[in-house]
């Protein structure tokens, strides 16, 4: 199926893009942070889109294109180069990407003073517009032109009437095909056989707009792309980045008429969706959820079930009046409009196209059996207990009832999930895995000054995958009343502020982000610093929305993050202090800095400033060299209130930990690759479990949480041979563990391979594959 535009994103935890798909060639339209796990997720092909346009130099239209990139290129060197078309010079934003991203197929064009667009499918027209957001303190672009569009693929020619062509004289073969191509020919008899005279009237695709609007900008600079639109005198579809406020007024209202009575309006506002954006891993965590709801909470948004409508009572009559005709409607993320002029006006808008051919083909097969299936779904756990063998037929059903729910990929799914879970539950095998002491009768569950909360954010590695995002972990200092006092983050994948969101809600996650006060990132991989430009404006924003100034943020790292921040982030230097990790080290291990460093003052100002911070959280910090990349670190720290942890960072066994952190009661560890793939972990330097099983062994470390999964592992590792002398669990995405809790986490592990063993559907061997 080709011809088709699809709304991708617009929800409260990722900006809105859209996605026009032709016979060769896919075109998206703003690549925000995040859409590269949504397009990995929903199979939206990602490697056969080559060109990305770009409504504004901004977060929200390219925070995702380096990781956009790298998925594009999964593969090995693709056949076409990747172009960006922005409104600016993204020449800066990917120099400074090659330190991180390391791909050489990314190209770019300014294209704020280009009108056109053509290739051998489309069709399109540019419009440039001065950026009324240039005031905005939350807006940090480098360029300021903002870019719509109106396009169509190309006519396709009429239908040849051969009894006409041969009345007319033109015989058969090469000039039919002239003519079919729209070409005049020249008859035998010296007579020129215009295509008009044998063809019908050519087939016209309906147009489709892109418009990116703020709320601060007047609407006469869209005039024209409006007037342009309705010139084309064919059906449409108008996409308006833009919220519900600012469409539902008497001057967009004028606009909205502006582009005929043939077009249907589309308004993408992500703040006024909160369904969930990552159903397989929302499933995931209902799932757990009926395990150890302490640990893992149900994601926000999987309440959310409905469309959202746009609201009508303040609307202008003549907006009210297109949404009653269907005319103008909100945003359904993965709907697809047709853009085929042989597909009728009925047909055209598709409420849900989330179905690959393979999931159609499993859903026709599985129809005849569907009764039997839905008598299952209301057993109760009684009567499953009480059957022979239940376990072993339970674990079919429930099988086919998560692949069923994966091909509607509806809302309903996470919320079936935990249905089905709680069956599995009351089933004997279950019963008899659990541990003795429940996880919630232990005191090391309470927060408190001795027993930070670290939240996981992300436990993938290189790529996301549905079920796990990029790394990333924050940990939160509560005091014995649950207060929460500062954050600290730990590594910043893309998409760390959105799985937060996830993990927290909107309330919560603006009071961790105002607090944050420290962010170390590990090394320059695009895997774990991605996500730093979106958390830092969604920082700014949490603390202006409390009324507290924007203090700069104190950030640990390699020295080319500096260069990120600024130039791939737009992130202004005002907003953060900068430290180069080695001057963390123990002092044993530290170099003189002063043949590297040119502005010694600065260094000493910045250490300061670290110093400052690190006594307000009564907090030590200290970042030591592993074996993975150049200047890449672990981090260690230790607090005046009794506690300490280790994040190893990505890399090959170190004796670092046993050097200088010793008795720590927590390490956090990688674990990217299994045992039998210690070749691979030698060459991407990374551990294997057992390895990391080993250095927490030698450490002699109270407690282990194995992270950093290859994607290969899609929901959770198998056990190793190794056995560690502490509590040890696996850590998965949305998880919320107190520091001293993983020993009440640890005997839980058999139950979780148990419960996933129930759920591992065809969809996730598919994906591995």
């Amino acid at each position: 199926m080709s011809n088709f535009a699809q709304e991708l994103g617009c929800r409260v935890d990722l900006a809105p893009a859209v996605l026009v798909v032709g016979h060769r060639n896919r075109y998206l339209f703003n690549c925000p942070e995040g859409i590269q796990r949504y397009c990995l997720e929903y199979k939206l092909k990602p490697l056969k889109c080559s060109h990305v346009w770009a409504t504004r130099m901004a977060w929200d239209s390219l925070g995702g294109a380096f990781g956009f990139a790298l998925t594009y290129g999964l593969a090995g060197p693709p056949a076409k180069p990747l172009n960006f078309y922005t409104p600016g010079d993204l020449g800066p934003y990917l120099e400074s990407g090659k330190a991180f991203c390391g791909v050489n197929y990314m190209r770019h064009k300014d294209v704020s003073t280009v009108e056109t667009f053509a290739d051998d499918e489309l069709q399109m027209r540019i419009f440039a517009r001065p950026s009324p957001r240039s005031a905005d303190p939350s807006f940090e672009g480098s360029a300021d032109r903002v870019l719509s569009f109106v396009g169509h693929f190309c006519d396709k020619p009429g239908t040849l009437d051969v009894e006409k062509a041969k009345a007319l004289g033109v015989p058969p073969g090469r000039l039919f095909g002239q003519l079919k191509r729209g070409e005049a020919v020249q008859v035998p008899d010296g007579r020129i056989v215009q295509p008009d005279e044998v063809l019908s009237p050519p087939l016209c695709p309906p147009a489709f707009a892109i418009l990116d609007v703020s709320p601060a900008e007047t609407l006469d600079s869209l005039r024209p792309v409006a007037e342009h639109f309705a010139s084309l005198d064919r059906d449409g579809t108008v996409y308006h980045m833009a919220a519900w406020a600012t469409v539902h007024t008497p001057e967009y209202a004028d606009l909205l008429n502006a582009f005929g009575p043939r077009a249907r309006h589309v308004v993408m506002d992500p703040e006024q969706d909160r369904r969930i954006t990552h159903l397989a891993n929302a499933t995931n965590q209902c799932i757990l959820n009926t395990i150890l709801p302490p640990v893992f909470p149900r994601p926000y948004g999987v309440e959310q079930l409905d469309v959202p409508t746009l609201p009508t009572e303040f609307s202008p009559a003549s907006t009210q009046q297109m949404q009653q005709e269907g005319r103008l409607v909100a945003s359904d993320p993965l709907r697809i409009t047709y853009l085929r002029a042989d597909v009728s006006d009925t047909r055209r808008l598709l409420s849900d196209k989330r179905r690959t051919r393979q999931d159609r083909g499993r859903e026709s097969k599985r129809a005849k059996t569907e009764a039997t299936e839905a008598n299952s779904e209301v057993s109760t756990a009684t009567d499953l207990a009480d059957n022979d063998g239940a376990d072993v037929r339970y674990s079919e059903q429930a099988r086919q009832l998560m692949n069923r729910e994966a091909i509607l990929r509806g809302s309903w799914m996470p919320v079936k999930a935990a249905e089905a879970a709680a069956l599995v539950r009351a089933l004997p095998e279950y019963q008899k895995r659990l541990p003795t002491t429940k996880f919630e009768d232990s005191a090391s569950a309470t927060p408190s000054w001795n027993n930070p909360v670290v939240h996981f954010l992300g436990t993938g590695s290189a790529v996301p995958s549905k079920y796990r995002n990029v790394t990333s972990m924050l940990v939160a200092q509560h005091d014995d009343e649950a207060a929460l006092q500062w954050t600290l983050l730990m590594d910043a994948g893309e998409g760390s502020t959105a799985q937060l969101l996830r993990l927290l809600g909107p309330t919560a996650q603006a009071e961790h982000l105002a607090k944050l006060a420290v962010v170390h990132i590990s090394h320059v991989h695009a895997d774990h610093l991605l996500g730093m430009p979106g958390l830092m404006r969604a920082r700014k924003r949490a603390r202006a929305a409390r009324g507290e100034p924007n203090s700069p943020l104190c950030i640990v790292g390699p020295m080319a993050i500096m260069k990120v921040l600024r130039t791939v982030g737009f992130v202004p230097k005002r907003d953060f202090y900068f430290l180069r990790n080695d001057f963390c080290f123990p002092a044993e291990l530290q170099q003189d800095e002063s043949s590297e460093v040119e502005d010694s003052g600065l260094v000493k100002a910045t250490r300061d400033a670290l110093a400052s911070t690190l006594a307000k959280m009564q907090l030590s910090l200290q970042t030591l060299p592993v074996n993975h990349c150049r200047h890449a670190t672990g981090l260690s720290l230790r607090s005046t209130r009794g506690w300490s942890l280790t994040w190893s960072g990505d890399t090959r066994p170190c004796d670092v930990f046993a050097r200088f952190c010793p008795d720590v009661d927590l390490m956090i560890h990688e674990a990217t690759f299994e045992a039998e793939l210690q070749a691979d972990a030698v060459g991407k330097r990374h551990s294997t479990t057992e390895e990391a099983i080993t250095i927490a062994n030698d450490t002699r470390a109270r407690a282990l949480l194995l992270t950093h999964f290859s994607q290969r592992y899609p929901r959770i590792p198998k056990p190793e041979s190794a056995k560690p002398n502490m509590p040890t669990a696996v850590a998965f995405d949305l998880m919320s563990i107190p520091l001293r809790a993983v020993e009440g986490l640890a005997p839980y592990l058999d139950v979780l391979q148990y419960v996933f063993e129930q759920f591992y559907s065809e969809e996730d061997a598919d994906e591995l594959e």
